[in-house]
């Protein structure tokens, strides 16, 4: 008898704390999804096209700012842009979550992801 009793609560000791345990890693759906900002800059190098930064916000908005034309010996204009931009990011709550950074055909395009806090 003893031992029956035993088996029942340690198999409802068992059923307690593993339904806390299962409740503790759920997540809310909001959690992980439409919680992220894209930043990418696409510069090109001479005159051929402008170069230019879109913004891709969580709800799928989007802003597109162009740039001055690309010079190798006057970049500042556009890094102070991009600075100013991560910066008012920043401000709205996010964190740099990754950045690549690609050159294809002339172009040079980098690629920041951002996440909520």
């Amino acid at each position: 008898m003893k031992t029956k009793t035993t088996y029942s609560l340690l198999i409802t000791a068992c059923a307690v704390i593993g339904f806390f345990l299962f409740n503790s890693f759920k997540t809310e759906p909001d959690t992980l999804a439409g919680k992220y900002l894209t930043l990418k800059v696409v510069e090109q190098p001479g005159l051929a096209a402008n170069s230019f930064m879109v913004i891709v916000d969580e709800n799928g908005k989007t802003e597109e700012m162009l740039f001055d034309k690309f010079k190798v010996d006057n970049i500042a204009p556009n890094t102070i842009k991009v600075t100013a931009t991560v910066n008012d990011i920043a401000k709205k709550g996010y964190d740099l979550f990754s950045h690549s950074s690609s050159a294809i055909g002339g172009l040079m395009i980098d690629t920041y992801t951002f996440t909520k806090k």
